[in-house]
């Protein structure tokens, strides 16, 4: 059946317009529409994670972001005017290891105009008024700024439209969870005080709890809880509420953002109903702890536009689009229960209650193990999809370092120019890539997994022979090697989300094709 696109996507914020990104790179025709006229002049969510900068390095937008915005190192942890622990982010396994302060309304304009680079636009001011879907796509009704009403038929509906969803609503999906019971301000002003510029600060005051992080224009973020009867915020109200909880001394200035808001934490019992997708806001929402909200809708779309584009070009196993769900609603759960319990960590009242809390943050913080899983959960490192279906470990010789399921991790290359670059950088674009590490023993068998796949799936698969000959990509020092524990020769399968699809050791041809079975369509 002829579809005025592939792809409609309702809803031009950072996981829609991340999501048409993704799609035009793989030559899916996408409309996204949106009802408001244009990028949020509100800074919103501010926080951009290493792992959704890795995601914005495969799109070629990385350096851009950072110019504009504002980068973390770490974060510094009070209770009251004593120091409990500090968080070091510099030392993530990451290229991009910090914590990106860029303002909403920034990261939106920086997609439009990548999106724009692509081939793509938003088109503003078209909301989504009703939809119906049958065997063969969706037929959504869409409403101009004029009043004029229009027909769109699509093979996939992809709701991003924010935690009001129109789309959530239409498929009658149960939104379960609850409202947190408390005021919370948020201003956006210039603070003068002694505090460093590069590191997030969070007080357990004795009032209530302090958060702030430095944003471009020289200002800062503030979040706190506040009284229910205190709505109308002023300066005057946000020097008094720094005064009360601020470690030292300080002078509050130059407003641009002054409000208060609710906290609710809700999710969707499922991402998908037939043709139809929900990602982002409009799938869970929760508390701003640890700034998870708009990373993880980001990744929702990084997880479902590769799965897309082969349903799109008839090249999908039958099974391939169902594990957006399988995969993205635990994460969706577990970021609520994290960001749940951290709420909850801060928000302790009791005396005895809070000088236990204090006592085990700044006797357990400073510990290595505590640090690095605490910078894994909010970097979202920690998130992987072990159980997928659609991964497979085969792992039957020596220790494996790094499983199925997992991310992929990055490392120094030289190509066969010579000329050094990482694994990330060469990973980079719309497809799989088979990493085929040659080991002590040579290419043997990995070579035939290399041949096997170019054969096969070379439309849909870039083969890398690392540490061989003929060519192959060089391992300085075998750090490629030792990191993925691949010494004795091994073959791994990145997916275009950089998780490991398949990892395989020895290399064999049936885990090979049997992890492209549960992938792509495979023809009779």
């Amino acid at each position: 059946m002829n579809h005025d696109c592939d792809v409609l996507i309702a809803g031009a914020g950072p996981v829609g317009l991340f999501l048409a990104c993704d799609l035009a790179r793989r030559g899916v025709k996408a409309r996204l529409i949106d009802k408001n006229e244009g990028p949020t002049d509100l800074s919103k969510a501010i926080g951009v994670h290493a792992r959704s900068l890795e995601l914005f390095q495969d799109l070629g937008i990385v350096d851009e972001a950072i110019r504009r915005g504002v980068p973390q190192i770490g974060a510094l942890m009070f209770s009251g005017e004593h120091k409990l622990v500090e968080l070091d982010l510099f030392k993530l396994d990451s290229p991009y290891p910090m914590l990106l302060d860029l303002v909403q309304g920034e990261t939106e304009r920086l997609l439009i105009e990548h999106l724009a680079t692509l081939g793509g636009r938003d088109e503003r001011q078209v909301e989504l008024l009703e939809f119906a879907q049958d065997d063969d796509g969706v037929t959504a009704t869409l409403r101009h700024s004029d009043g004029r009403q229009e027909s769109c038929r699509a093979a996939y509906l992809v709701g991003c439209d924010g935690a009001h969803s129109t789309v959530r609503h239409a498929l009658d999906l149960d939104f379960s969870g609850e409202s947190y019971p408390k005021n919370m301000i948020l201003a956006d002003v210039h603070l003068a005080w002694n505090m460093p510029s590069d590191r997030i600060i969070m007080n357990f005051a004795q009032d209530g709890l302090l958060f702030a992080a430095p944003i471009a224009g020289g200002r800062d973020r503030i979040l706190g809880d506040i009284p229910d009867d205190l709505t109308d915020i002023t300066l005057d109200v946000v020097q008094d509420f720094m005064n009360a909880r601020s470690p030292v001394p300080v002078t509050v200035s130059d407003p641009v953002w002054l409000t208060t808001f609710r906290i609710s934490e809700r999710q969707v019992d499922r991402y998908r109903e037939g043709r139809v997708f929900i990602a982002g806001d409009a799938a869970h929402i929760h508390s701003p702890a640890g700034g998870q909200g708009m990373n993880t809708g980001m990744q929702d779309a990084y997880n479902l536009g590769w799965k897309l584009g082969l349903a799109v070009h008839g090249q999908a196993s039958e099974g391939l689009l169902d594990s957006f769900n399988d995969e993205r609603h635990p994460v969706g759960a577990q970021v609520l229960k994290e960001t749940g319990g951290m709420l909850r960590m801060i928000d302790i009242k009791s005396m005895v209650g809070r000088i236990t809390r204090d006592t085990l943050v700044g006797l357990l913080g400073p510990r290595e193990t505590v640090q690095k899983r605490l910078r894994q959960q909010l970097s979202q490192h920690a998130i992987g999809y072990p159980d997928s279906h659609v991964v497979l470990n085969h792992w039957h010789h020596g220790r494996q370092k790094i499983k199925a399921g997992e991310r992929a991790s990055d490392g120094p290359l030289v190509d066969s120019q010579g000329n050094t670059t990482t694994l990330f950088e060469a990973l980079r674009g719309p497809r799989h890539v088979l990493l085929a590490f040659a080991g002590k023993a040579g290419e043997g068998p990995v070579r035939q997994c290399a041949d096997a796949a170019a054969a096969r799936h070379g439309e849909l698969v870039n083969v890398m022979v690392i540490g061989g000959g003929d060519g192959g990509w060089g391992d300085p020092g075998h750090a490629l090697h030792d990191r993925y524990g691949a010494g004795d020769g091994a073959v791994f399968v990145i997916r275009p989300d950089g998780y490991v699809g398949l990892a395989s050791h020895p290399a064999d041809l049936g885990p090979l094709g049997d992890y492209f079975g549960r992938v792509f369509k495979v023809s009779e």
